[in-house]
C-alpha cells in the first residue's frame, strides 16, 4: 500500500499548484499527468542532489504513485492495475482487504499510514459513474 512522503507530498502539491495554473484537468489526460509528475519529480531530483532536500528513493516509482494519486484511485490503484486482484474490501479508513488469485488467499493491506490514504480513494470510487465494478 502506498503511504506518501514528505517528498511525494512536495511533489504532488507542485503538481497541483501547476494543474491549477495552467486550468487543465489531469484526471481526463493520463499522458498530460505522466508529463506534469515527470517534471516535477525531476525539478525535485535536481534540487535534492544539491542536498535542499532528501533524495527520492526510485523516481519512477515515484512518478507512477502520484500520477495515481492525482488521476485514479491513489492507494487503492494498484489493487486495480493488478489484473489478478479480484475483489478489495475496504475495512475502515486504513486498511484494506484483497483477494490475490496468484496464491488463493486474501491478504490485507492495513498500516498503509494516514487515514486518508484509503479514505480519499474510496470516496472517490464511491463518486466515480465510470467504474465498472460492483461497489458497495
Amino acid at each position: 500500500m502506498f503511504c506518501m512522503s514528505h517528498a511525494e507530498s512536495i511533489i504532488t502539491d507542485q503538481v497541483r499548484e501547476r494543474v491549477r495554473r495552467d486550468g487543465v484537468d489531469l484526471r481526463t489526460d493520463r499522458e498530460l499527468a505522466g508529463r506534469y509528475v515527470s517534471d516535477a519529480v525531476r525539478r525535485y531530483s535536481e534540487r535534492a542532489l544539491g542536498g535542499s532536500v532528501p533524495l527520492l528513493v526510485d523516481e519512477a516509482v515515484t512518478t507512477r504513485q502520484i500520477v495515481a494519486t492525482l488521476t485514479g484511485f491513489g492507494a487503492l490503484q494498484p489493487f486495480f492495475d493488478d489484473p489478478e486482484i479480484e475483489e478489495i474490501w475496504i475495512n475502515s479508513a486504513q486498511a484494506a482487504n484483497y483477494w490475490d488469485a496468484r496464491v488463493s488467499l486474501v491478504r490485507n493491506s492495513s498500516g498503509a499510514g494516514k487515514t486518508s490514504d484509503i479514505r480519499a480513494p474510496a470516496a472517490a470510487l464511491v463518486r466515480s459513474s465510470a467504474f465498472g465494478q460492483r461497489c458497495e
